[in-house]
């Protein structure tokens, strides 16, 4: 997917499933997509401080602090993230676990 400017939609996957994170990389990328990858949700707040992704695809399920409370937070933190323009903040989406 690209930008009116041509650049390819940045996405984050946070997914600490080695397999899961290849497979949906490899469809986002597929899309059109550039990602980035953080296994953890305090390793997605750190690339969160440098990058801001147009699509954040979460794990409900993640070491440590879980997906859930992730996107809750980001939800209602409304300080800007580091930007290449004006475009609204990113949605956090949480992937379920099936099965």
């Amino acid at each position: 997917m690209t930008m009116a400017d041509g650049e390819r939609r940045l996405a984050l996957v946070v997914e600490d499933n080695p397999t899961n994170l290849m497979l949906i990389r490899a469809v986002l990328e597929r899309g059109g997509y550039r990602t980035e990858a953080a296994r953890s949700a305090d390793e997605a707040l750190a690339q969160l401080q440098h990058v801001r992704p147009d699509l954040i695809l979460m794990d409900v399920e993640l070491p440590g602090r879980d997906g859930l409370s992730l996107a809750r937070q980001l939800k209602a933190d409304r300080r800007p993230l580091p930007s290449r323009s004006s475009r609204s903040p990113p949605t956090p989406c949480a992937t379920m676990k099936l099965g």
